[in-house]
């Protein structure tokens, strides 16, 4: 659970897994058919805008209106890279922020 509004959600690849990020700075990963089995992933200063895994689900990348870009490892709830890309703003109506996250299905790569 969140304790503010979640701003975006996506499913990873073969809908096993679903990942929430809000505006309490939280990203949250859960495993589709056991909602028990969650990963809460803590680092953003700022709430959180847009998520996407990588093809191969191992990776989240994350953009929060902190400015910065992060790619979470997500079995071991680590936080591989982190760009700062942005000047920081905590009003998510008026963010001069990254819009969506995606990644290149063959190669992998963040865009």
């Amino acid at each position: 659970r969140f304790t503010t509004n979640a701003n975006h959600v996506t499913f990873n690849a073969d809908g096993t897994q679903i990942a929430a990020g809000s505006s309490d700075f939280l990203v949250k990963i859960v495993q589709v058919d056991d909602s028990s089995q969650q990963k809460t992933f803590r680092g953003h200063e700022a709430p959180v805008l847009s998520l996407a895994f990588d093809p191969r689900g191992v990776f989240l990348a994350s953009a929060s209106c902190d400015g910065y870009v992060k790619v979470w490892n997500i079995p071991e709830q680590i936080c591989e890279m982190s760009w700062s890309l942005l000047q920081k703003c905590n009003d998510v109506i008026n963010v001069n922020s990254i819009c969506r996250l995606a990644w290149q299905p063959k190669s992998g790569k963040l865009l």
